[in-house]
């Protein structure tokens, strides 16, 4: 066992020096990527009521005794809590990581690895941005706003994670194998339509949440595909 621990502790380490050699030669562009996101969610935030209002379908059939779902809602339910970190990315990590070292494939830990990484540090961000931003979810009942340094749940809206971590992830595999992006970009882009059907999320935190996602996808996705081609 302890061959297999140090050669994932290995191909981790090296992921990390890729991805920040990336970041590296390339941090204008994340900084100009920043600078966008940030100026769209500026320009979203005085919209973000109505247009949640809009994007939001009626929760419960009418006239049904007790309260049924509408399909729309029952659909969001399920790929909001499929679509969680502790989900998608754990479940196939678990699964994907022990197969590839079965099977003493060397590329495909290293992708199941970025994949997992990719949102892992993506979710960190969150967990450390939404308490310092302190913004309130849309079904809490204050007044809109940044109310900083808040650690109660209620006040974690923005970003949003589960986008964060969906796109986090969808941006390596799309990086390793570009035509899955076909299919894993729409999948992270219906999880973050559930959260805003399900009142967690403004669409602004949504946009805050794909900036992230994306950023640390490219870092690790291209950290994994020159290392896969070699």
């Amino acid at each position: 066992m302890k061959p297999i621990f140090r050669q994932l502790w290995a191909l981790t380490r090296e992921l990390h020096v890729l991805a920040w050699r990336t970041f590296k030669r390339r941090w204008p562009w994340f900084v100009l990527g920043l600078v966008v996101v940030m100026a769209g969610v500026a320009w979203m935030l005085p919209h973000d009521k109505a247009w949640l209002a809009d994007i939001r379908q009626p929760e419960y059939i009418a006239d049904t005794h007790p309260p049924e779902f509408t399909p729309v809602n029952l659909a969001a339910r399920q790929l909001s809590y499929w679509g969680d970190f502790f989900k998608i990315n754990v479940i196939v990590f678990v699964i994907g990581l022990p197969l590839a070292v079965i099977f003493k494939s060397v590329r495909w830990q290293r992708i199941m690895l970025a994949v997992f990484i990719g949102a892992l540090w993506g979710g960190i961000a969150v967990n450390v941005l939404r308490p310092a931003i302190g913004r309130p979810r849309p079904s809490e009942n204050v007044a809109d706003g940044m109310y900083l340094m808040q650690f109660k749940h209620g006040y974690h809206s923005f970003p949003s994670g589960h986008t964060t971590t969906a796109f986090a992830s969808a941006t390596v595999v799309t990086f390793i194998c570009p035509p899955a992006g076909l299919i894993a970009y729409p999948l992270a882009g219906s999880i973050s339509w559930s959260r805003m059907q399900l009142n967690r999320h403004h669409p602004a935190d949504i946009l805050g949440g794909i900036g992230l996602g994306v950023a640390f996808g490219v870092l690790f996705g291209s950290a994994v595909r020159g290392r896969t081609r070699q």
